[in-house]
C-alpha cells in the first residue's frame, strides 16, 4: 500500500476534473489505493463508470435530479494523482426535505472521497467541495454519499475486518481520522449486522421468530398476503417494489426519492442475481404495503475477478457465476407503507424472509445499514441472534 503511505511533502494542488485524462485518473485512483487491500472488493468498473456519467445516468437527470462536480488532488512534486472527491447537489433530496420542513436548510453531499494518509490532502479536498456548494447556495454538507442514499452511503468507521458484502461501501480505517480532523462530526451511524445461520446461538432464535410471525400470519389471512415476485414479470414486480420503497422509505434520514428509470436502471442490472424467494411483496387486500429486498453476496465472486476491465470483467463474473451457490444472502432494505404499518407487516416479512433462508441452506446472513435509532428494525433482529459488526457514519459540517 504504497500509495497510501506516500508523503506529500511538497503540498498538492486541487482542481476541477475538465479533461478525458482528469476523469481517467479520478475512475482508476481506488484501484490503486485498495490495490493491496485485503479486505476491499472494488465494484464493478462498468457500474462504477455509469454512475459517475453526469450526461446520462438517470440520478442526474440531466441535471433536474442532481448536479455535481468532482475534484482531484494532485501531489505538488510528482504530479500523481493523490486524492478525489465530488461535490453533489441532490434536487430530490432536498425537495423531499422541504415538504417535511419549509424551514430544512439547503444541503448538499460529498462523495467518491478517497485519499492518501494525509491530513493536507484531505483539508484541500473537503475544502473544494464545500467552496463548491457554498458557491450554489448550499448551508450545509453531508457525506459520504456516491452519489446518494441509494448507492454508496456512509463511511465504515468500525468492523473493517468483516468480509466486504454487495452494495456496502468499504473505506480504509483511517479516513474516519482525516474528515474528523477537517472538522466534520457525526451526523447520524448505520449499523450493519451479520447470523451464521449454521450457529445455534443464532438460528434456535430465527426459527423462534419464524413460528410466531407464523402464528400472526394466521391471525391476519384475510388481510395480509406475502408472497415472492413474479419473475415472468419482472418489470411490473420491480416497478411495484420501487412504489412502496419510496413510501417506505419517505421519512427516513438521507432519503433520495428513486425515479422510475432510476429503479429500473438498478433492477434491470440485479436480475441476473435475483432470487425470487428472496425478494417479497406484502400485499393487503391485493394492494402492495410492503417490501423485502435480499440478494445473494456477489462480492464472493467480484473479489475473485482478475481481468478488471470492460466487457471482459462482466464475462468473467458470468463464468464464475456458473453453478455458483452463495454463501451469504444480504437484505438490502426491508419496510412498510404507512398502511403496512398499522397492521405489522414489516415482522412478517422478517419472519417470511427468515424461513425462506433457513429452507434453503443460506449460511449467513447479513442486514444492510440500519439506522442506529431504528428500533423498530434493530430490536427484533437483535433479540433473534443477529449481531452489530460494522457501524458506518454519515457526517456533517455547516458551510
Amino acid at each position: 500500500m504504497a500509495l497510501m503511505q506516500e508523503s506529500i511533502a511538497d503540498g498538492c494542488d486541487v482542481r476541477m476534473v475538465q479533461s478525458r485524462s482528469d476523469m481517467r485518473h479520478f475512475k482508476q485512483l481506488p484501484r490503486r489505493l485498495y490495490a493491496h487491500d485485503p479486505h476491499a472488493v472494488l465494484p464493478l468498473s462498468s457500474f462504477q463508470n455509469f454512475v459517475l456519467d453526469r450526461k446520462h445516468h438517470p440520478f442526474y437527470d440531466g441535471g433536474r435530479g442532481a448536479v455535481a462536480e468532482f475534484f482531484l488532488a494532485f501531489d505538488s512534486a510528482t504530479g500523481k494523482p493523490v486524492g478525489r472527491i465530488a461535490a453533489i447537489i441532490d434536487h430530490r433530496h432536498n425537495q423531499l426535505a422541504m415538504q417535511r420542513d419549509p424551514h430544512h436548510e439547503l444541503c448538499g453531499h460529498f462523495g467518491f472521497f478517497d485519499c492518501v494518509n494525509s491530513p493536507l490532502v484531505a483539508q484541500k479536498l473537503i475544502d473544494a467541495a464545500a467552496a463548491w456548494l457554498r458557491s450554489q447556495g448550499i448551508k450545509r454538507m453531508l457525506g459520504p454519499a456516491s452519489p446518494s442514499q441509494s448507492y454508496d452511503y456512509g463511511l465504515l468507521i468500525e468492523g473493517h475486518h468483516c468480509p466486504h458484502r454487495f452494495l456496502l461501501p468499504y473505506h480504509p480505517a483511517y479516513y474516519a481520522g482525516l474528515l474528523e480532523g477537517c472538522g466534520l462530526s457525526k451526523a447520524r451511524d448505520l449499523l450493519s449486522l451479520s447470523g451464521d445461520l449454521q450457529d445455534p446461538r443464532c438460528r434456535k432464535p430465527l426459527e423462534r421468530l419464524t413460528e410466531r410471525t407464523g402464528t400472526m400470519r394466521t391471525r391476519l389471512a384475510e388481510n395480509i398476503t406475502i408472497r415472492p415476485i413474479d419473475m415472468r414479470r419482472y418489470r411490473q414486480e420491480t416497478d411495484i417494489l420501487g412504489e412502496v420503497l419510496n413510501e417506505a422509505l419517505m421519512d427516513h434520514f438521507g432519503h433520495s426519492p428513486i425515479t422510475g428509470r432510476e429503479w429500473r436502471l438498478i433492477t434491470d442490472s440485479l436480475k441476473p442475481v435475483v432470487d425470487p424467494k428472496f425478494v417479497l411483496i406484502a400485499e393487503r387486500e391485493g394492494s402492495p404495503v410492503g417490501l423485502a429486498i435480499a440478494l445473494p453476496d456477489i462480492n464472493e465472486l467480484i473479489g475473485k475477478l482478475r481481468l478488471r476491465f470492460g466487457f471482459i470483467e462482466t464475462l468473467e463474473l458470468l463464468v464464475r457465476s456458473w453453478r455458483w451457490r452463495p454463501q451469504c444472502v444480504t437484505i438490502v432494505v426491508m419496510g412498510s407503507t404507512r398502511e403496512g404499518n398499522n397492521f405489522a407487516v414489516t415482522p412478517l416479512l422478517i419472519g417470511q424472509l427468515t424461513r425462506n433462508l433457513l429452507d434453503n441452506d443460506v449460511r449467513f446472513v447479513d442486514a444492510h445499514q440500519i439506522l442506529e435509532d431504528n428500533d423498530g428494525m434493530l430490536a427484533p433482529v437483535l433479540r433473534h441472534g443477529l449481531v452489530v459488526d460494522r457501524r458506518y457514519r454519515v457526517y456533517q459540517m455547516a458551510l
